[in-house]
Formats: structure tokens, sequence, C-alpha cells
């Protein structure tokens, strides 16, 4: 289900920037898809790929990267947009899995997602990672670390499974599912 990471010397911002790469294809794929009643379940099932994917991301980011960076960056880094923009997403992924698509707000909803993803990306990009390039973080590491915490989590998943939201989905933001489990 997951995009595996490459198995080498994982740098974290590499790790992170795979992530991003992989968020960006699912939502072009998104877009790419017909608005018609026939393309309904593949909009579904890709909306949910990307809550699953997002949700990981999300949760790699907020466990592990983070919590290991803030103590090296300066006081001015944008680490609370950052996680803000987390809550927003998880916001929009439960919004998301209350509707089908064709329902009222369902496309608005994917693109308030997508808009915020590629804000959140940007800022990371632009603003936090060349910080975290010139702190003393161990990076190799903290990408090992964060990909252990990835599988465990995919292993999570895998071992409780999903609730199944109304729209036929793995129920989102996949944070909030394991903490209940």
């Amino acid at each position: 289900m997951s995009q595996r990471h490459p198995r080498r010397t994982l740098d974290a911002l590499d790790f992170l920037n795979h992530d991003h790469d992989v968020l960006c294809a699912l939502f072009k794929a998104y877009a790419r898809l017909g608005r018609g009643r026939g393309e309904r379940e593949r909009r579904r099932d890709l909306a949910a790929h990307i809550g699953y994917e997002l949700s990981l991301h999300a949760q790699t980011e907020a466990q592990v990267f983070y919590p290991a960076v803030r103590g090296a960056l300066p006081r001015n880094a944008p680490l609370d947009q950052v996680l803000q923009d987390h809550a927003e997403g998880a916001r929009l992924l439960a919004e998301l899995d209350e509707l089908e698509p064709g329902d009222e707000g369902y496309e608005a909803s994917v693109a308030a997602l997508e808009a915020c993803v590629m804000r959140h990306i940007a800022m990371e990009q632009a603003q936090v990672f060349p910080l975290v390039r010139v702190a003393e973080v161990d990076t190799a590491a903290l990408g090992w670390e964060m990909d252990t915490h990835r599988q465990r989590l995919q292993d999570d998943i895998t071992c409780i499974g999903l609730p199944v939201g109304r729209a036929g989905s793995p129920a989102w933001p996949v944070s909030s599912r394991l903490m209940r489990a």
C-alpha cells in the first residue's frame, strides 16, 4: 500500500523528500482522473491512498523528525506552522472520510488538502530543511529511526486493521485510529 523507502543509508531529509515526491505524484494522479460516475471509485481509492501516505508522513515527522531536530534549530524556525499544517491535514482527511466522490464538498476538501500539503512541503523545503542541513543533527541515524518508526506504524495498521468509514475506505486520520486501538 505505502511506497517503500529505498533500503539504503537513509538521510532524514532524503526520506522526507521521498515522501513529498510520493504525495505530489498521488495528487497529480488524482487530478488526472475524470469526474464521471465511473471514476468515483477510483477517486475514492486514490484519496484513501493519499490519506494513508499523508498520515504515515505526518506521524513520522511529528513523532520522530521534529522532536529530534527542534533543539538544534533556531527559535525562529517555522516549526509551529509546520505542525499546524499537520493538524489541518488531519482535519481535512477526517472531513473527506465522511464524504463520497460526487458529494457536495468532496472535491473542495481534496483541493484544500492538496493546497495544505503543497504549502507544507514548500515551507519545509525552503525554510526548515536548509536549517537542519547546517545544524548538528545526525540525519543518517535519524533517517533510519524514521524508517523503523514508519515500519512499526505500518505493522500496527496491518495488525489492528482500520475501521472502515462511511465512504468504504479506511477511516482517517491514521493517527487518531492508532491511538484508540
